[in-house]
């Protein structure tokens, strides 16, 4: 990994640091954490989080989105969670993921492009809830006119 400077040490112009009277934040990260998403991902990222109620017929836990870098599912039910990469989901095929906290998760830089494809989960029995939580570079857009 290359070294980068600081972000206290980036001093961007004038047309940097305002777009009609906002920050620019691409430019002027907050923190040493942001800074490394700076360099790493070419901008912020932001956090959703959630509870998805699972039952045994299948549902989509994550749709797809290519600008997915990490994301962690947390079976909070007692039943085995079933988790895999397609649609027609089925509790024979996929990851099994532990009940009463067990969790699986997948990072861009151990996984690859699979981080941004759709995850579809299913339980063999009643219903149950399953905790999301996904990180996304936030892709920010100047449209000037």
């Amino acid at each position: 990994m290359r070294p980068f400077p600081p972000f206290w040490a980036v001093k961007p112009t004038m047309t940097e640091q305002t777009f009609r009277g906002v920050p620019d934040q691409r430019h002027r990260p907050r923190s040493p954490a942001d800074d490394f998403s700076f360099h790493r991902f070419g901008g912020p990222t932001v956090r959703a989080r959630g509870v998805i109620t699972v039952n045994n017929v299948g549902v989509q836990l994550l749709p797809n989105n290519p600008n997915r870098v990490n994301w962690w599912i947390t079976n909070l039910g007692t039943q085995v969670l079933t988790v895999d990469w397609v649609p027609a989901i089925t509790n024979s095929v996929g990851i099994l993921v532990g009940g009463t906290g067990g969790y699986l998760s997948q990072l861009i830089q151990d996984d690859g492009t699979a981080v941004g494809d759709a995850v579809y989960g299913i339980v063999g029995g009643a219903d149950q809830d399953v905790y999301i939580y996904e990180v996304s570079i936030l892709k920010i857009t100047n449209r000037r006119r």
